[in-house]
């Protein structure tokens, strides 16, 4: 039976334990490996995988020349514009990259093509992503510039756009 991407995730933590998601974490002692949260509770560690951006992670670090370096970090922002259509998109594609300086977006991916039930039978994901340097990027303007061209492609057949969804990662 086909799931979705979850599967991914899963099967990692299905390897691992004391996983922790979900938290804020507000401080990282890296001398006696221990990790606070926010709701106070805290975790000794042998081995720390964090998810958020390196400059966060080194902000609630313990140590301030750890601080001091994060400062000086460069970062990228990609935007995630999930547009949900009814129409026809490439068959066999999972992925499409679209090094064009004229257009904001530089890879579409079709969540469907490889995970089958990802939508109802008459409705396709579109997932466009928007690379940028802006740490808090302006979504609405960013979703419907991204709308407005992926439309204009002639690549893709849509019938109705139904709605779109957007994250910031």
């Amino acid at each position: 039976e086909q799931r979705g991407i979850q599967e991914l995730p899963e099967a990692f933590a299905a390897q691992l334990t004391n996983i922790q998601t979900g938290r804020e974490v507000v401080n990282i002692d890296t001398r006696k490996s221990v990790v606070s949260f926010a709701d106070g509770e805290k975790l000794k560690y042998e081995r720390l995988v964090s998810t958020m951006p390196l400059i966060s992670l080194a902000q609630r670090a313990d140590r301030p020349e750890l601080k001091m370096l994060a400062e000086g970090l460069r970062h990228t922002t990609v935007s995630v514009i999930n547009m949900v259509i009814r129409g026809r998109l490439p068959d066999q594609a999972h992925w499409m990259y679209f090094p064009d300086p004229a257009l904001d977006f530089y890879l579409i991916s079709f969540p469907k093509n490889f995970f089958e039930k990802a939508t109802p039978s008459d409705e396709q994901i579109l997932s466009v992503e928007v690379g940028g340097r802006d740490p808090r990027p302006d979504i609405d303007k960013i979703r419907a510039r991204v709308e407005e061209q992926v439309g204009n492609l002639d690549i893709f057949e849509i019938e109705e756009h139904l709605f779109t969804h957007c994250d910031v990662i």
